[in-house]
């Protein structure tokens, strides 16, 4: 009577394996609450934009390689801390300016070669693969928006489980 709720046991006997997913991780806590915080941000500031199952799902691929490189910066993908460090130092801190920013990097990112690019762009490399591939415009930031993306940028992104985050965007 019992064996339905313990069906996982038998698993491995099928070929399959069990994951235990922690969700008890300080580390991965915080960055999802953080990046729950900028959607909400994004999508209360960008209500115009952000109105329709496709523009969500823009602003879906946006979080995407933002998360990119919030993880290429800690696990030497990039140079450490070259993301948040150029993006706090080339954008005003009301934020105005940040979306053409990101515009920029991730153009520059999906560019074989950087000399087309300010010096601070071109220090970034070339990420092969779609990410990067489709022009997607970044959503206006406000001041809190884009200290919230700086305060992303200060947490330990090799610590984090990259799992939560496709559940996340998925939900």
């Amino acid at each position: 009577k019992e064996l339905p709720n313990y069906f996982d046991f038998f698993l491995p006997l099928a070929g399959s394996e069990i994951y235990n997913a922690k969700n008890d991780d300080e580390a991965d806590r915080n960055a999802s609450y953080k990046m729950a915080d900028l959607y909400d941000l994004l999508i209360e500031e960008n209500p115009q934009i952000y109105n329709s199952k496709a523009s969500i799902h823009h602003l879906n691929i946006f979080l995407s390689r933002l998360l990119f490189c919030f993880f290429a910066e800690d696990t030497e993908i990039f140079e450490e801390n070259i993301f948040t460090n150029t993006l706090a130092q080339h954008t005003a801190e009301n934020g105005k300016d940040t979306h053409t920013f990101l515009d920029n990097l991730f153009e520059r990112l999906n560019a074989k070669k950087g000399d087309k690019y300010p010096g601070y762009l071109a220090k970034f490399p070339f990420v092969n693969g779609g990410l990067f591939s489709d022009k997607i415009n970044a959503p206006i930031f406000t001041q809190k928006a884009r200290k919230t993306l700086i305060d992303l940028g200060e947490l330990q992104w090799k610590d984090i489980n990259p799992d939560i985050f496709g559940s996340m965007i998925q939900a």
